[in-house]
């Protein structure tokens, strides 16, 4: 069970994002499999995109668990108290925690860099929130999973990005950011 106290500390880091207004975060599924995840209220010119969120979140270097999944809302479900209501956001939230589990799901490029993962490391299955080095991953590995993207996609995803954001949707937005900087 995730503590109150590292579910706050994940939500003060979040709010000290410079463009989000609020955040809070839910945590879904049972005991044994649980899912967290973050709901941010943009500013006026919107919530920042996941993979932003996700960099944010490392460069916070708070031992508070990271998010499998973001949630971008207009405004927070609250308690008459004016507290986040958690029970509401569980449940607005459960199908991204669904999508968190199964990058299958999402298709395109995101299920790509998920294959990619499941044959270098040789595993048979790949969560989005999974790390690529609690799954076996090493410097051999990265430089395997590296020489397919550029075969692929032709673009060479940075070693620092592997290392700063070790997720499928870290690694698949870096792609993409690589992809649109060559057009």
């Amino acid at each position: 069970m995730i503590a109150g106290a590292a579910l706050q500390e994940l939500e003060a880091a979040l709010e000290a994002h410079p463009l989000v207004e609020r955040a809070a975060v839910a945590v879904v599924g049972d005991e044994v499999e649980q899912r967290v995840v973050a709901c941010v209220v943009g500013g006026p010119g919107g919530a920042p995109g996941a993979a932003e969120l996700r960099r944010h979140l490392a460069a916070a270097a708070s031992a508070c668990p990271r998010p499998d999944a973001f949630v971008a809302l207009d405004r927070l479900p609250l308690t008459p108290a004016g507290e986040p209501d958690r029970r509401a956001l569980a449940l607005a939230t459960r199908g991204a925690a669904a999508l968190a589990r199964a990058p299958a799901m999402l298709g395109g490029l995101v299920a790509d860099v998920a294959d990619l993962w499941r044959e270098v490391l040789d595993v048979e299955s790949v969560r989005l929130g999974d790390d690529l080095f609690d799954l076996g991953g090493h410097s051999l590995a990265i430089g395997r999973i590296s020489a397919r993207i550029v075969a692929r996609w032709g673009v060479e995803v940075p070693l620092v990005v592997f290392y700063d954001t070790p997720t499928i949707p870290g690694i698949a937005s870096a792609i993409e950011e690589l992809l649109g900087a060559e057009t």
